[in-house]
């Protein structure tokens, strides 16, 4: 197996944990979303991006380990996963799409370990409980709505590199 094809675990209400094998490289949008029961997911090491919706409203989601072969986490691909705590993004990811985390309702700490990372509009929009975010190095904007709603946020590490910040 080297994809994982589109909605091919979509509404599986009683998957509650999975592990992506080592040898998959792509996985097709929405491949997990609603799969209210999944709190734990491993992407081994080669898969390049997480693609549209995958895990959104995965409700019981707790446990997400992202590799650094991932480039891009696609539109809403989180979403809706309403108690995912914290985020440890690798080296690897150096694009968020539009509304990746938004509604994230338990997320308080993201952590960027990479560079060059580019955050779209409302990645983070209503994540209330989110308090701690350290931004990548050469950043070079924070975009609309980036932290819309998140009403604890108390604590923003902003690179330098920043030069425009809702453009």
């Amino acid at each position: 197996i080297t994809s994982i094809g589109e909605r091919a675990f979509a509404d599986c209400g009683k998957l509650s944990s999975f592990t992506i094998p080592q040898n998959v490289h792509s996985i097709d949008n929405n491949t997990f979303s609603h799969c209210y029961n999944l709190n734990s997911i491993i992407i081994s090491d080669g898969v390049t991006s997480i693609g549209k919706e995958e895990f959104s409203d995965c409700i019981n989601l707790t446990s997400l380990i992202i590799p650094n072969s991932v480039r891009t986490i696609g539109i809403r691909a989180f979403g809706g996963c309403l108690k995912l705590t914290s985020l440890l993004l690798p080296e690897g990811v150096l694009n968020i799409e539009e509304g990746s985390f938004e509604g994230c309702k338990e997320l308080n700490s993201v952590i960027f370990k990479g560079k060059n990372t580019t955050i779209g509009e409302f990645s983070f929009t209503n994540c209330p409980k989110l308090e701690n975010i350290v931004l990548p190095e050469n950043l070079y904007m924070i975009k609309k709505g980036t932290f819309k709603g998140c009403s604890k946020l108390n604590n923003v590490t902003i690179p330098s590199s920043v030069e425009y910040i809702n453009r």
